[in-house]
């Protein structure tokens, strides 16, 4: 059985990371903040995870990325993993082809991990977890990072930031039914 918790994930090169409790869930309301340096009580963690480190090659990074799920599965023992869907359109609307690939594997191998381990899995907007965050779906990294650090998030970086709000998004999705 698993805890009911929840484990996020913002894929990329560097995906940020995030992870609630059961009780965390249950206790969630919208207007939720967190007093400073209570997160992990909260049953609230978060960090990153660097492909990089993995060197330049797309099988090595997806390995890892495996690898890395698995023992995250492990320690935090979700029930739901959730992942912001693949967003591979630049500012000026071209796309990086090796760019796409990776995002859209990594996406691929998050839902085989979800399956491998009988987890729920929900793709989560990139415009509603800047909507949620910041109320505009124009919100950049720093103003996200900004509005969970408000909240007593406290995040590792700002794509942890990222993952923590896809958890918020995903929360008033399943409240709401």
């Amino acid at each position: 059985m698993r805890s009911g918790g929840i484990l996020s994930l913002d894929l990329a090169t560097v995906t940020g990371w995030a992870s609630c409790s059961a009780d965390y869930v249950r206790n969630w309301t919208p207007d939720l903040v967190i007093p400073d340096g209570e997160a992990t009580q909260h049953g609230l963690t978060n960090g990153y995870k660097d492909f990089r480190l993995h060197g330049s090659d797309l099988g090595a990074k997806l390995a890892a990325l495996i690898e890395w799920l698995d023992e995250m599965i492990a320690v935090h023992d979700p029930r739901i993993l959730v992942f912001e869907a693949p967003f591979v359109q630049t500012q000026s609307g071209k796309v990086n082809l090796n760019t796409a690939r990776l995002l859209m594997s990594m996406a691929g191998i998050a839902e085989a991990m979800a399956s491998k381990h009988n987890l729920k899995v929900y793709e989560c907007n990139v415009d509603r977890v800047k909507e949620q965050a910041c109320g505009t779906a124009r919100a950049k990294k720093p103003e996200i990072t900004a509005a969970a650090r408000d909240k007593g998030w406290n995040p590792a970086n700002e794509d942890a930031a990222d993952a923590l709000w896809a958890i918020d998004v995903t929360i008033e999705n399943i409240k709401a039914g």
